[in-house]
């Protein structure tokens, strides 16, 4: 096939011969571009400024990021102001340490990177050995200083502790505000969990499932879904609703914007392996129904077949 930037040169003997420099200029070009230019859509970031005591910065200081369930370590080195940026970041538990020559090793653990997250972290170093680590205990939260979006943050906690009819997160994203149910109609509309953010129609949210595009190509009007693949509650790490200041890196949908993320390993096996039951054995018979009359007939079992992950 030829390239249409192509540019064709004639001969005397031959046919056209097509020229390909400014197709391999821009393939050249392209692969120029830096990894820093990757959309943060399922990860996160850390963000800061090194200061000592009296609140000036420090340059040229190593500040590092270790994920407490794997090992793993992510180095950056502060500019002539003192900041730094570490991203992207995998979601999980992270511990911050800063350390300069002259100044004690400043140390913060238990920091939490969830979706989209860009956390603001500023250590402040005192003279000292090295050798001597300041440990930082955090009064409260981090908060999200460095992004305008509006967003709900569902945990790995609700999902796996607040009941959900059909094992289906995707309800949990009607708690967000400015969300609500679609509306019902015979076809069982509802079945899915399909939800309108701020009045826009069923069919344009966006849905992510770890950072990759989720949504059907053409609306599903029999099963009522608009989503390709939704995994269990017990694979789920967090999910995010962004109903409003969508960052660029978003722009599928006019709705809102479902940010699905799975559980990830670490050094150690774990696993899951469960089964609900729901049983009209279990069930009260409903006060208005005659006493000759028998509560109807109802069996539903889901049942999860054990599997480690490390």
């Amino acid at each position: 096939m030829i390239s249409p930037l192509a540019k064709p040169v004639l001969t005397r003997k031959r046919g056209p011969v097509y020229s390909l420099r400014p197709t391999l200029l821009i393939l050249g070009f392209l692969t120029l571009i830096p990894l820093s230019t990757h959309a943060q859509v399922d990860t996160g970031a850390i963000v800061g400024t090194v200061q000592d005591s009296s609140g000036a910065n420090i340059p040229d200081a190593t500040v590092t990021v270790t994920e407490e369930g794997t090992g793993r370590k992510r180095t950056a080195q502060t500019g002539q102001d003192g900041s730094y940026i570490i991203s992207p970041l995998k979601l999980g538990t992270y511990t911050l340490t800063a350390e300069k020559q002259g100044f004690k090793t400043s140390v913060q653990d238990h920091i939490q990177v969830t979706i989209q997250s860009r956390l603001e972290i500023n250590p402040k170093l005192e003279i000292g050995s090295i050798s001597q680590n300041v440990q930082v205990t955090s009064s409260g939260p981090i908060l999200d200083t460095q992004s305008s979006s509006l967003q709900q943050l569902v945990g790995e906690r609700a999902i796996d502790k607040l009941p959900l009819n059909g094992r289906n997160a995707v309800f949990l994203a009607q708690l967000s505000p400015g969300v609500t149910i679609a509306q019902n109609d015979t076809r069982g509309l509802q079945a899915s969990g399909s939800f309108t953010a701020n009045g826009s129609r069923r069919t344009q949210n966006d849905y992510l499932l770890d950072g990759m595009d989720d949504n059907v190509q053409v609306a599903d009007l029999v099963n009522q879904s608009q989503f390709v693949v939704l995994p269990p509650p017990d694979a789920l790490r967090e999910f995010t609703v962004q109903t409003n200041d969508y960052s660029a890196e978003f722009g599928h949908s006019a709705g809102a914007v479902l940010n699905l993320t799975t559980k990830s390993g670490s050094n150690a096996f774990h696993g899951d392996v469960w089964e609900f039951l729901r049983n009209d054995y279990f069930d009260a018979k409903d006060y208005f129904v005659l006493p000759t009359q028998r509560k109807p007939e109802f069996r539903q079992n889901q049942l999860e077949q054990p599997s480690a992950v490390r």
